[in-house]
């Protein structure tokens, strides 16, 4: 069963300092990619760069939530992970180092990567992630985010962070075990991305499907292979931390997921949850619930097994019926009758982890 396939992997790490990289093993420069290097699982180390301000532990439980998702999915690359802390010279250093290196690897000029990435009004570029984690130390209240901004055209997967705070235990009630719960998360689109293999971009949003399967896979896949880590005492756990369950999370996202899309969006479908529309949040919780509404049906894990790797020749929808044995408008539907069921019998679908 593919979810359960264990591949070796190893990482770089890099601590960004005084606008360089320096390097603690190997070479600062990944290999060049090539059209038949992507989309197989490499033996090239995925690549990770922190602000000099990122603790031990930050560093550590970066390279260890994405070492564990490369080995359960395969390791896809080359990728790069950059990680924001909240010090301003540190996060400017990281800055010029993530330029440094577009330029190094004749991604961008220097000039337009500094002007793009110091942007104060723009969205998802390396200053925003800096401006995440400052907001949340200046509000003492949890906030991150995380994106994957690599280009195919570069043949690289590139993702940037905010302060993953949940690994210094910052904030009592956030716990490092969410902290890798997102690095899953996040790794998976990876996996997602590493199947499409045409540079086209409007080919490639097409391919990847609509927001609720984009994100709800990602979330649900993450949720599932960490708990089954978990469960096999392949991922540590905090001491005296309750770690819910596998099912007691999917509830909380369920109960969160259906109570917002009440609240904010009830004539909504699944489908018509975009990135740009208000529902987005529940796009997330309740696409996860697609997934395991989808698993249950097909399962053991149509996504991996038969979706993933038939998406480029077939096209979206005929892989969609080909993985799952239905329509996309036909489990649109069928899920939207789903979602109005009673809480029980929605978590009865659940396999036991």
């Amino acid at each position: 069963m593919a979810f359960l396939k264990l591949h070796s992997t190893k990482l770089i790490v890099f601590i960004a300092s005084c606008g360089c990289v320096a390097c603690d093993q190997g070479s600062s420069a990944s290999p060049p990619a090539s059209e038949d290097a992507w989309g197989q699982p490499t033996t090239h180390p995925a690549q990770l760069f922190f602000a000099s301000d990122c603790s031990p532990k930050v560093r550590d439980g970066v390279q260890l939530g994405l070492a564990k998702a490369a080995a359960l999915w395969g390791q896809y690359g080359p990728l790069e992970y950059w990680v924001m802390g909240t010090d301003e010279e540190a996060g400017q250093a990281l800055i010029r180092s993530f330029c440094d290196r577009r330029t190094e690897l004749k991604n961008e000029v220097w000039g337009g990567c500094m002007s793009h990435h110091q942007e104060e009004a723009s969205q998802h570029n390396m200053l925003s992630y800096l401006r995440v984690g400052q907001e949340a130390i200046k509000r003492n209240q949890p906030s991150s985010a995380m994106g994957r901004n690599g280009q195919r055209e570069w043949g690289l997967h590139i993702f940037a962070s905010s302060y993953p705070f949940g690994f210094d235990r910052l904030f009592d009630h956030v716990y490092p075990e969410e902290e890798i719960k997102t690095l899953f998360h996040e790794y998976f689109h990876a996996v997602q991305h590493a199947h499409l293999f045409t540079k086209e971009h409007a080919q490639r949003e097409a391919l990847l499907g609509p927001t609720w399967f984009v994100e709800g896979g990602a979330e649900y896949m993450a949720l599932k292979g960490t708990a089954t880590l978990w469960a096999s005492g392949q991922l540590p756990r905090t001491q005296g931390y309750a770690l819910p369950s596998f099912k007691e999370r999917m509830r909380s996202i369920l109960l969160d997921g259906k109570r917002y899309w009440q609240e904010n969006c009830p004539d909504l479908h699944l489908s018509q949850m975009t990135y740009d529309h208000p529902c987005t949040h529940a796009a997330y919780s309740l696409g996860a619930w697609g997934h395991a509404w989808l698993a249950h049906r097909a399962g053991p894990d149509p996504y991996l097994d038969l979706f993933l790797p038939s998406v480029e020749r077939l096209g979206w929808d005929s892989a969609f019926q080909h993985a799952f044995g239905l329509t996309p408008e036909a489990f649109d539907e069928a899920f939207h009758a789903f979602l109005l069921k009673e809480t029980e019998e929605q978590l009865a679908i659940l396999p036991d982890i």
